[in-house]
């Protein structure tokens, strides 16, 4: 298929995994990427002088996000190609209806949204059928076993807000005490001081990293990526658990509470011939099922059908 990407290029933001998954659709199809970051932009064009000044016969026109997608005028008005929509949340009331007025302007024909919650959100304040689930995948390229010393007993890194993750800081705060070789950082006045290859290289230093949902449940890119990196993750149950195919003990581990959490790190310090064996059956599920190569494949696929 041609394709029109209409997105920002975000490869230098902390949160790359939603580039690396865009770029991921050039080898796959024939993409013209247009926006802030890609060369040629003009802000000033509209939807329809694009199209035109590519002179390319597109199949498809993609955006990602939505809140990426207000200056791109004129969408709404194509009406010969489809417009396919992928969106990463939705559910909270920030913004939404900036949001939902922005998803009527563009009219698209098809939405993908990578969480349950969020989809189902999204699906009622739209009454919208063509919807899909498109979880998040990893770049396997870049996140991987990189045969490092796993110098880390137990790494507790992510965001850590009490109103959006209610448990992460306790979670901080038990692995402190553990008494082992523990690595623990959370994000301060929006920065990260380890990203991108950095990041990589940390992950692949830890037997174990502990991880705490955020307060809708949701899957997000922090599975996939610890995974890849053959690294035993731990975490609470998320909504879309078994939808995406994981299987506790096989995969991943998950708790039931801080207690519970703590005895399993205890438990798989000490057994390292069956923490080793999940996290490569973890590395293994991930680079088969949930790279993202194939989730453009996923996509691809559910556009062939409907469309």
């Amino acid at each position: 298929m041609n394709i029109l990407f209409l997105n920002p290029n975000q490869i230098g933001k902390r949160n790359w995994g939603h580039q690396l998954f865009k770029n991921e659709f050039a080898k796959h199809h024939n993409v013209v990427y247009y926006g802030k970051g890609f060369p040629n932009f003009n802000s000033k064009l509209t939807v329809p002088q694009i199209i035109k000044r590519a002179e390319v016969p597109f199949d498809m026109i993609l955006t990602y996000q939505i809140k990426y997608c207000v200056d791109f005028l004129g969408l709404g008005e194509i009406k010969n190609i489809p417009k396919v929509h992928i969106q990463v949340d939705f559910k909270g009331r920030k913004r939404r209806k900036m949001r939902l007025r922005l998803f009527r302007r563009n009219k698209y024909d098809v939405i993908f949204v990578v969480t349950t919650a969020h989809l189902e959100a999204l699906q009622a304040a739209l009454k919208m059928d063509k919807m899909y689930l498109l979880p998040f995948s990893v770049d396997i390229n870049k996140y991987k076993d990189l045969g490092l010393k796993r110098d880390v007993d137990v790494m507790a890194m992510f965001t850590a807000g009490k109103a959006i993750y209610p448990t992460r800081l306790k979670i901080q705060q038990l692995v402190k005490k553990l008494g082992v070789k523990s690595f623990v950082a959370r994000q301060r006045k929006g920065k990260y001081e380890f990203v991108h290859d950095a990041y990589i290289k940390l992950l692949n230093r830890a037997k174990i990293f502990v991880h705490g949902n955020n307060s809708y449940g949701d899957l997000n890119m922090k599975y996939s990526e610890v995974l890849a990196c053959n690294t035993l993750f731990l975490t609470d149950r998320p909504v879309d658990f078994e939808r995406v195919g994981f299987v506790d003990g096989e995969h991943l581990v998950l708790y039931k509470n801080l207690e519970d959490l703590r005895g399993k790190i205890t438990y798989y310090l000490a057994h390292e011939a069956e923490r080793v064996r999940i996290a490569k059956q973890g590395m293994e599920f991930v680079r088969k099922y949930h790279s993202c190569g194939a989730r453009v494949k996923q996509f691809t696929k559910i556009i062939q059908e409907v469309l």
